[in-house]
């Protein structure tokens, strides 16, 4: 019979102390940054266009040109590290200030207008306006999109103004797959914080009589959550396990 006990006993101070390992685990885990593909390479892109622009458009000032991508529900939750867009050169110099949007919009009604909500706002500059060769941002802070849903990722002329006839977005018209978006603003400048959508004029690019794909693109890297390592009911029988180590101990010292 005490035989029997101690290997009850050990069984269980074998099990407390795996138990005890897997909380530590989690707690680890939990407090771990979001982890790094070691490769460096992002595990997400999001692309719609072919790689080639046919043509460029501009507004005669500052405006919004934005693509619409919904990742699979399986790659949420991610961090966009990367965007990357490609410029044309009229009235556009290398060195001119842009500005990169990045919203997530999880209503799952295709429309980045009813809601979008705006995750990050950039600033950068023009790096080539050839309209061939891409411009490839990496965002100082990655942005988080937990998702699922649509993620929008958009750029702004900044440099220009309202009777600046410009054409910088490079645009892809050989197949339009309806993703690509534009909004102006009343107020000429696209304003700070800028709301979806736009109070002057809003669509997709088609809607402008102009079918096609912007070759604005993004990647990023998928953040593997934690497997929780003791729920609550593993936690109730890890405490009767304790609790039934001190009864046999008592027992024993009895005997």
């Amino acid at each position: 019979m005490k035989h029997l006990k101690k290997l009850v006993t050990f069984a269980i101070l074998v099990t407390c102390s795996f138990q005890l390992q897997a909380l530590i685990q989690q707690d680890l885990n939990q407090n771990q940054p979001p982890p790094v593909n070691p490769n460096g390479t992002p595990t997400s892109t999001f692309i719609i266009d072919d790689g080639t622009a046919e043509t460029a458009i501009g507004d005669g000032g500052q405006f919004i040109w934005l693509n619409r991508f919904t990742p699979a529900a399986s790659e949420f939750p991610f961090q966009l590290e990367e965007v990357s867009t490609v410029f044309a050169g009229t009235l556009v110099s290398v060195g001119d200030t842009i500005r990169i949007l990045v919203y997530e919009d999880t209503d799952g009604d295709g429309d980045p207008g009813t809601g979008a909500v705006l995750l990050a706002d950039i600033t950068e500059t023009i790096q080539f306006n050839d309209q061939l060769t891409f411009n490839v941002y990496d965002l100082p802070t990655p942005v988080r999109l937990d998702g699922p849903g649509d993620v929008l990722i958009g750029i702004v002329n900044s440099y220009g103004s309202e009777g600046f006839n410009d054409f910088p977005a490079a645009l892809d018209t050989t197949a339009s797959n309806g993703r690509s978006w534009a909004a102006t603003y009343l107020a000429g400048d696209v304003p700070a914080n800028p709301a979806l959508p736009g109070d002057e004029q809003w669509g997709t690019i088609d809607s402008f009589g102009l079918p096609g794909n912007w070759i604005v693109r993004g990647a990023g890297t998928h953040i593997a959550l934690p497997i929780p390592a003791l729920n609550y009911i593993g936690l109730i029988v890890f405490m009767f396990m304790i609790i039934g180590l001190f009864i046999f101990r008592n027992k024993d010292t009895v005997n």
